[in-house]
């Protein structure tokens, strides 16, 4: 993930400990701001992801660059799309969910730092994936620089 996007999964978090200060103290006041808030930053997250995911799932993407630079990833690729697929799917349940305000505060932001915790250790092994396959075969490099 590009500094730009954990900038801007810090910024949700930021925006979700205003919002547990402001929902801890008015969990029973309908309609609860904080709530409102998550929704949006759920949103936000989601079309953020599912974006990025369309991104490095297109011809020329990191799944096409990856797969041609170190062939051995090839079936990491096909757990990394399954982990896109797990990710968006937990963020849309999410988002619906909090649109609805269906289920209490504190599960729906327990949810949503779940949510953050897995796109980090995804991105996380995608960066390794891709450092290893830069360093590993630095020839396929050198030859689409020339």
């Amino acid at each position: 993930m590009a500094k730009g996007a954990f900038a801007e999964l810090s910024t949700h978090q930021q925006l979700l400990r205003s919002a547990a200060i402001d929902g801890a103290a008015r969990k029973n006041a309908a309609p609860c701001p904080a709530t409102e808030q998550l929704g949006r930053v759920v949103a936000r997250v989601g079309a953020f992801m599912r974006a990025r995911f369309a991104r490095e799932e297109a011809p020329g993407g990191y799944f096409a660059f990856v797969c041609t630079a170190a062939p051995r990833y090839l079936t990491m690729i096909d757990t990394l799309r399954a982990e896109h697929d797990a990710i968006a799917a937990r963020l849309s349940l999410l988002e619906t969910r909090t649109a609805a305000r269906a289920g209490d505060w504190d599960a729906l932001l327990a949810e949503l730092k779940s949510i953050i915790a897995a796109i980090r250790e995804h991105e996380a092994l995608e960066r390794e994936m891709l450092r290893d396959a830069l360093e590993n075969d630095p020839s396929w490099v050198e030859s689409k620089l020339e």
